[in-house]
């Protein structure tokens, strides 16, 4: 009996002997991560039973696939692969394997490969998908994520509050007077609806016949006579005024009556032109209005400045799946579920910083984090970010701090506070790594110092951690470090040298020849180089002084000759 092929449930026979010995032996090389022995063991297996041995091989990939040993998923399934290429479930799985590996081109590739032989296979569909918009979920949990997306019928935009709709129908009704021939009312209506026609235009030709005769049928207003009347009635500067006209072009949307929602739009962007959401849902009228081409690409463009952006990820995606762009759609939806995740599903990133600022002023600063972390990449407020470094800086996460701070920097190259609070963390590492030195915890030092240099590589840190590599006999990380300090030198000479070369031109040009020709000489002395030579000698010639060019020109060469003796010793 096998208690391989028992464990892993596959049937074999007695005339099978031969080939689960084989299995067996190669399961064991496996195990021992002696790879390439393995896959001479499996391929002999294949060659004596090629349908046992795929069925050990699938089944041994399955309970691998928890283990994290990604070489080893590799090794086990690639050969199986070569020689059944129709194998879809297991180039499937190896997409899986290379994608944990961090190996997005084979990842690609494989999933291409199943989907070249079986197109409607939703692992690798899904997988692929997931891949691109880089969310690590792989087959059913892929699939189960962006269901909800998958699902939706319309574009997604925020509910309309159906209160205040039925409230702003309810005001645009006439109240009914005694004695008044009831018949006036519809004919006024009437000549109202014939001057929006002629104010707005062909607005009311783009209506669906069904929803207009649906409305007329139920005695409901127009959305353009609702939108009449908010004009007529409501002051602008009230905030009831924007709250009305944001739930009627939601209630629009819903009715698929983009002319009027992409009124709305335009108007409300009049005032508020930098809105995202509002230019995301301005973008979706074009699409209802059947301009669809126009609508994809504003998004594209639109989510290329903000690929942030939550609403117009998901309705990228519906656009695109409506013109049966599936593949391309599953990407975007992944990305929304991404971004989701990070909001724990809300789309208005401006509520959570509002609820976490709650947090910081009631001082439950733990909470504000919880919030502040996930999307800490999202914001762009230099105050902020410093804030919450600040908050893990407390609660002892010097590396997220860390993290936090340069992103500060990326924002504002000078921020004070940041730069403070790197130093602070670079000081708190160097602390830590002395107390590691003390208790000959090298390899805690080692890490600290690696920690330090990544805030501020001085030359004196740079130094010190030579040292303390070499001490650790770690020789690529001292070739590493001492090309770093050498290619940080070069650099500050170079800023030294184009002051001083600065500094002389502008003697120049002012006519101060004497203190150009120091200057000059200064920026040799630095470094020499040809290119401050060059432009010395010319300033000789200049001034008619070859004389004092050629005594130039033998210093410069003696200058140059020990800067090259001195790289070299410095060599050896």
């Amino acid at each position: 009996m096998s208690s391989l092929l028992n464990d892993l449930d596959v049937s074999y026979t007695a005339s099978d002997a031969a080939v689960v010995e084989i299995l067996e032996n190669a399961y064991k090389l496996l195990k021992s991560r002696f790879y390439d022995r393995a896959k001479v063991e499996f391929n002999k297996a294949l060659d004596e039973d090629h349908d046992l041995a795929t069925q050990v091989v699938l089944a041994l990939y399955r309970q691998m696939e928890s283990s994290g040993d990604v070489e080893g998923l590799l090794a086990l399934g690639a050969n199986v692969l070569n020689r059944d290429p129709g194998n879809v479930d297991l180039a499937n799985l190896l997409g899986n394997a290379y994608r944990r590996q961090g190996n997005i081109t084979q990842a690609r590739n494989m999933y291409q490969h199943c989907l070249k032989h079986d197109p409607k296979f939703r692992n690798a569909t899904y997988n692929l998908a997931a891949m691109l918009a880089r969310v690590p979920l792989f087959d059913g949990s892929a699939i189960s994520a962006i269901v909800e997306f998958e699902n939706l019928e319309n574009f997604k935009y925020p509910q309309c509050e159906t209160e205040v709709i039925e409230s702003l129908v309810e005001q645009f009704r006439p109240p009914e007077a005694e004695g008044e021939d009831k018949n006036d009312t519809p004919a006024k209506a009437e000549v109202l609806k014939d001057e929006a026609v002629e104010q707005i235009g062909e607005a009311l030709s783009d209506l669906k016949v069904s929803g207009t005769e649906g409305a007329e049928a139920a005695d409901e207003p127009h959305p353009l006579d609702l939108l009449e009347h908010i004009e007529v009635t409501m002051d602008p500067e009230h905030p009831d005024e924007h709250n009305t006209l944001l739930n009627l072009a939601f209630s629009c949307l819903d009715q698929e009556e983009g002319r009027t929602a992409q009124l709305i739009f335009d108007k409300l962007l009049e005032r508020d032109p930098g809105n995202l959401d509002l230019i995301c849902f301005r973008i979706i009228t074009d699409a209802l209005q059947e301009e669809v081409n126009s609508a994809e690409e504003q998004l594209n463009t639109f989510l290329k400045q903000h690929p942030n952006h939550r609403y117009a990820n998901v309705n990228y995606g519906i656009l695109l799946r409506r013109q049966r762009k599936v593949a391309q759609a599953r990407t975007y939806f992944f990305i929304a579920y991404k971004l989701l995740e990070r909001t724990k599903g809300e789309y208005e990133i401006a509520k959570v910083l509002e609820e976490a600022e709650r947090h910081e002023e009631n001082g439950a600063a733990r909470k504000a984090l919880e919030l502040y972390e996930p999307i800490l990449d999202e914001l762009s407020e230099p105050a902020r970010i410093n804030r919450v470094a600040g908050m893990l800086q407390t609660f002892n996460r010097p590396r997220n701090a860390q993290r936090a701070y340069k992103l500060t920097l990326k924002l504002d190259r000078r921020n004070t506070d940041a730069m403070k609070g790197l130093k602070e963390i670079r000081d708190g590492y160097l602390k830590e790594l002395d107390k590691a030195l003390r208790a000959d915890q090298m390899a805690k030092a080692a890490e600290l110092m690696n920690y330090a240099l990544e805030i501020t590589p001085s030359n004196e840190l740079l130094t010190r951690g030579i040292e303390l590599f070499e001490l650790m006999d770690n020789k690529s990380r001292v070739r590493e470090l001492k090309e770093l300090r050498e290619s940080l030198g070069a650099k500050a000479t170079h800023r030294q040298v184009q002051a001083k070369l600065l500094q002389a031109q502008d003697f120049e040009a002012k006519r101060n020849f004497k203190a150009a020709i120091k200057a000059y000489e200064e920026a040799i002395r630095i470094e020499p180089r040809r290119e401050v030579y060059k432009h010395m000698v010319a300033l000789c010639e200049r001034i008619q002084r070859p004389d004092l060019a050629e005594k130039i020109s033998e210093w410069f060469n003696q200058k140059e000759g020990e800067r090259e003796r001195e790289r070299r010793a410095a060599k050896h």
